[in-house]
């Protein structure tokens, strides 16, 4: 019993390190969250508005001011292509082209896009069709903020090595 207790301070100091390494891990931010999900909107919301039209039909807010939204968000969105290659290279922990990170978006965006959309079930369409109503008025920024606070919730406590989400900051 002694001896166990004498290794107690080594075991401590061995778990601190550990949760330490684990710490320092590169890791996505509530701003490369941000960026990656606003990227990726203006994809879901197209592919909703094909999915839906069918459910919805022509007159509903999603197929009409849908298409409008999701290009707001695209121009908007333009000029973050060099953070999330920062982001990337950070993950990464290697230097990336240009040209490589937007594939490395392009792909992440095209199969996370392709999930989401094949989950559209035509119940959920209305509610879509709110959702989009109640993002459509946000400045794309403060729309961003909420995408990535949402994202880092849906995120939390799972540790997930392709895709390594940042613990929320207080």
């Amino acid at each position: 019993m002694t001896k166990s207790l004498s290794m107690l301070p080594l075991l401590l100091l061995m778990t601190a390190q550990s949760a330490d390494a684990a710490a320092a891990r590169p890791c996505f931010s509530h701003e490369d969250l941000s960026n990656l999900t606003l990227k990726m909107l203006p994809m879901v919301i197209d592919g909703a508005v094909d999915k839906c039209r069918p459910t919805l039909g022509a007159s509903a807010y999603l197929t009409t001011a849908g298409p409008a939204f999701s290009q707001k968000v695209r121009a908007d969105t333009a000029d973050i292509d060099e953070q999330l290659r920062a982001a990337f290279e950070r993950i990464s922990g290697k230097p990336l082209s240009s040209g490589e990170a937007v594939d490395m978006t392009k792909t992440l965006n095209d199969e996370g896009v392709r999930r989401i959309v094949a989950d559209i079930k035509p119940s959920a369409c209305a509610a879509i069709g709110d959702l989009v109503r109640a993002m459509a008025p946000l400045p794309t920024h403060r729309l961003g903020d909420l995408l990535g606070a949402l994202m880092t919730v849906a995120t939390s406590g799972k540790a997930d090595p392709k895709f390594p989400v940042c613990p929320p900051q207080s």
